[in-house]
């Protein structure tokens, strides 16, 4: 039983990393969006940017919690994961765009 514990809360938070590079990603993203006029080609940059830096942010801060108070990271990594998956869904489905 605590095998399968240990499992689940490695593949959590690493997905917990994963939605945070995705966030951070819409951040540059948006950046991007707000910065760039009209008929003005989209920098690359500010998106790739944003993904590496919700990556580092994410994985300092999720390794932190879970070595620090056991279950948040869990907890932390499916918010993130989730809030991920919404943002992916907001911005390629079409009925939301």
């Amino acid at each position: 039983m605590g095998e399968d514990r240990e499992f689940v809360s490695a593949v959590t938070v690493r997905l917990g990393i994963v939605g945070g590079a995705i966030l951070g990603g819409f951040a540059g993203y948006g950046i991007t969006m707000l910065s760039t006029s009209e008929g003005e080609r989209m920098m690359t940059w500010p998106v790739v940017i944003g993904g590496l830096a919700g990556f580092a942010a994410t994985l300092a801060g999720l390794t932190w919690l879970a070595q620090k108070h056991r279950g948040a990271g869990i907890l932390v990594g499916i918010v993130l994961t989730v809030a991920a998956i919404a943002a992916l869904i907001v911005r390629f489905v079409p009925v939301f765009s």
